[in-house]
């Protein structure tokens, strides 16, 4: 499988579990997460839950197989450390997902004002 493959194999998985989740997205929603690699929003260094209640690093040019494999869990990615703990991360995308497909954003009425 080419490098360029791997993500979108990768992407297709993620789809499939987050569709498990939170049922079918709307198509432009779909379409916009399979057009958009997650892993180009990704700092080189991520941190990853160790299973001791703790974090590990995972760095892209040392481990790159695990950091991508990373990006396409869905899980959140802690991306900062300030004074030993997580204070940025790049959301669950199931979560993200659903907050954006409830927010019916693809509906020709987006941008009318809510009803009062």
């Amino acid at each position: 499988m080419s490098a360029a493959a791997v993500p979108v194999a990768r992407n297709d998985q993620l789809l499939a579990e987050v569709a498990q989740l939170v049922g079918p997205l709307p198509p432009a929603l779909d379409r916009a997460v399979r057009a958009v690699p997650r892993h180009l929003f990704l700092p080189a260094l991520i941190w990853l839950r160790d299973g001791e209640g703790g974090y590990r690093p995972c760095d892209r040019a040392t481990t790159p197989d695990e950091w991508l494999s990373a990006a396409y869990r869905d899980e959140p990615l802690v991306t900062q450390f300030t004074d030993g703990l997580p204070t940025s991360s790049a959301s669950m995308p199931s979560v993200v997902l659903r907050m954006l497909a409830l927010a019916e954003l693809d509906r020709e009425s987006a941008g009318r004002r809510p009803e009062t």
